[in-house]
């Protein structure tokens, strides 16, 4: 039976289709979608600057927003509706910062700066002049319920002092447990000091109620067709922070390298060498070692011979005349003058036969005795 080719791949397709819709809804119906939160790891300037967020709620607000790390010369020469967040250490402006900054806020500006760099600490820069100080422990913890602002937090204080109350036009907190914001007059322009900048940190800045705060912080701050400029702070960690967090990448191959070095060179290991042999005389060495051997090999008259020659020769020396005389003479003298027996003597005088080993030492005793009393 011949089948069409045509009605074939008709087949196959609706096939092909059946299947894909039967697998689709076994899919549907057997799973669901399941969305999470997980968190990441913070990159780029959200990592180094604490008020990225409030930077970005604002640009969604349609306000421009410039960010820095730091306070730029020029400040005298900024637009007078312009506003500034000085989140940095108020330390590290020097008085001509300091004139310039107020200068600025006198024409119109508008300034939010904190207290909470200068806990305990005698400040004669620009909080001085604003009239706030700022005791060594202030900090207030409020729960507010009553308003849209429902949550608890603990805040950073300061004081103001009773010189300078009549210029700051609204304050929040009291004289007794310190204030947590307050806005005076600056000339033509308006300073905010606040205790704490935390709830403007990018970790506190979620929730409608954290949220709700920050705003009322930075709103009466914006100017419209300004910017609002931020300066944040820069706090590096130390080296070996980084080292500790980010160099282990590295210091772990040369770690497991230098291991390995050392297993490879612990053969090597071990106690001192010894200390080299004395130099030796080896003339004299070799010489008794020789003597030795012929010792052994029971060659006698070998020894006997060097030591006899020596006598005579010496004898010849001191006494050429019994040197000339007979053998047994020459005994009976030498025995008589170093009172040594006659028997050994003549003894000392004749060669030891091969095998008489302990003739052959009483031989050369005796002879040595002679020569060294010639």
């Amino acid at each position: 039976m011949k089948i069409d080719s045509k009605v074939l791949t008709i087949a196959i397709a609706v096939t092909v289709v059946v299947v894909a819709v039967v697998g689709w809804f076994w899919f549907a119906s057997t799973h669901r979608k399941h969305y999470f939160d997980r968190d990441v790891r913070v990159e780029g300037e959200a990592d180094y600057n604490d008020f990225y967020v409030l930077a970005e709620g604002l640009r969604a607000q349609h306000v421009k927003v410039q960010a820095m790390p730091h306070l730029p010369p020029g400040i005298d020469h900024w637009n007078v509706h312009d506003s500034l967040l000085l989140g940095s250490d108020l330390k590290t402006l020097s008085p001509e910062q300091v004139d310039s900054l107020l200068d600025w806020v006198g024409r119109g500006g508008r300034l939010i700066v904190t207290t909470a760099y200068d806990r305990g600490e005698d400040h004669t820069g620009i909080l001085n002049r604003l009239g706030v100080a700022v005791p060594k422990r202030g900090y207030r913890c409020m729960h507010w319920e009553k308003s849209s602002l429902d949550f608890g937090n603990c805040f950073a204080t300061f004081v103001i002092q009773s010189s300078e109350r009549d210029s700051f036009q609204t304050a929040v907190g009291d004289e007794n447990e310190g204030w947590l914001v307050a806005t005076r007059s600056w000339g033509l322009g308006q300073i905010e000091v606040v205790g704490d900048f935390g709830i403007l940190n990018n970790r506190r800045l979620e929730g409608a109620q954290n949220i709700d705060w920050a705003w009322q912080i930075v709103a009466p701050m914006l100017q419209p067709e300004g910017t609002f400029h931020i300066v944040y702070q820069t706090e590096l960690p130390p080296l070996y922070v980084y080292i500790v967090k980010y160099g282990w990448y590295a210091l772990l191959p040369l770690l497991v390298a230098l291991l390995a070095w050392l297993w490879m060179s612990a053969q090597r290991f071990g106690p001192p060498r010894s200390l080299p042999e004395p130099d030796r005389r080896a003339l004299g060495e070799h010489i008794q070692a020789s003597g030795e051997y012929l010792y052994r090999q029971k060659l006698i008259s070998v020894l006997y011979a060097p030591l006899r020659r020596r006598f005579d020769d010496q004898l010849r020396r001191r006494d050429p005349e019994l040197a000339a005389m007979d053998q047994a003479v020459i005994a009976k003298t030498l025995a008589e003058r170093q009172k040594l027996p006659f028997d050994a003597v003549l003894h000392a005088l004749r060669p030891p036969l091969s095998g008489q080993h302990k003739a052959f030492l009483t031989t050369v005793q005796t002879l040595l005795h002679l020569i060294r009393n010639l």
